[in-house]
């Protein structure tokens, strides 16, 4: 389906779970609220509303938290979803991978993207308040069940300049290695204004050149090695954003940035109002974030769904 600026809609975020267990400062830098479990669409609720996204058009479906594998039921809901034909794949920060790797890959989850943006046990700790061995683990159990894998990091200064590490890393577990730039929310300003570090200035630093450009991606080669670059500030991509989120809480986000957002629950239990409630969210859609222009998020990045 197209929303009103002409994009195909095809890909949809839904975050399981607001809970995790590590407490990345960009993510979750404050103390928040604890949602109750009412406050939660169940997994057959949460399939539902995927269901009804399917038929508007929707093939590509990535789980998302807080963390998605604290989630009960996580692994039954990747496979409904998988078996309505949808790409479904899933954003984790590993800790919980060395468990559930052979059960998700039974499920039919297609790929997995772990976010880490050090492999320095001292600066892991600093960022996420977590033993950075649990990930490590989880990566390697996901690379030994032949998991498709991604790892996805925050550029920050003072964290990851020095990209070397991280990319050794990656390319040792098979893993593709893409930056993402870090977006200023309400509640992380002062962290944004500290630790922001613009793609350009790394693709610039090792003299990297473009390959070619893949969804909201970037990449690039310098030395033999590829990487790529995520960059909503840097390179903004709204003008091909194809992407819905549904939070855990049965709200549907059109934006990341855009205080828009929309209720499914009086619609679940009717297929048809569903998914004419839907549509509408989706001709809703923003033409575009307002991050320079001082438009923020006033939510968390870990309440909306990384």
């Amino acid at each position: 389906m197209l929303d009103g600026y002409g994009r195909e809609i095809r890909y949809l975020r839904v975050s399981v779970t607001d809970k995790c267990n590590l407490a990345c400062v960009y993510c979750k830098p404050r103390p928040v609220k604890q949602l109750r479990h009412e406050d939660m669409l169940s997994i057959e609720q949460l399939v539902e509303v995927v269901r009804a996204f399917r038929g508007l058009g929707v093939d590509k479906v990535r789980v998302t938290g807080g963390e998605p594998l604290l989630r009960h039921g996580v692994v039954a809901f990747v496979e409904q979803v998988a078996a309505l034909g949808c790409q479904t794949v899933m954003t984790t920060n590993a800790t919980r991978l060395k468990e559930f790797a052979k059960p998700l890959k039974a499920a039919g989850l297609a790929r997995i993207n772990v976010s880490l943006d050090t492999v320095d046990a001292d600066v892991y700790r600093d960022v996420t308040k977590g033993d950075i061995a649990d990930a490590l683990e989880g990566i390697r159990a996901a690379e030994e069940e032949g998991f498709s894998l991604r790892v996805n990091a925050v550029l920050q200064k003072g964290v990851n300049e020095d990209i070397m590490p991280l990319l050794e890393f990656a390319e040792d577990v098979g893993a593709q290695l893409r930056f993402i730039e870090l977006m200023p929310f309400r509640s992380t300003t002062g962290y944004f204004s500290d630790r922001f570090l613009p793609s350009s200035d790394i693709i610039e630093k090792y003299g990297m050149k473009r390959l070619f450009g893949e969804g909201v991606a970037e990449y690039y080669t310098f030395d033999g090695h590829t990487v790529g670059f995520i960059s909503p500030l840097g390179n903004k991509f709204c003008d091909y954003c194809e992407r819905m989120r549904l939070t855990g809480t049965g709200m549907v986000l059109p934006c990341l940035h855009s205080g828009l957002r929309f209720d499914v629950r009086p619609y679940l239990g009717d297929e048809e109002k569903l998914s004419a409630f839907l549509a509408e969210c989706i001709k809703a859609k923003p033409r575009s974030h307002l991050i320079e222009e001082g438009e923020l998020q006033s939510e968390d990045m870990g309440s909306i769904g990384g």
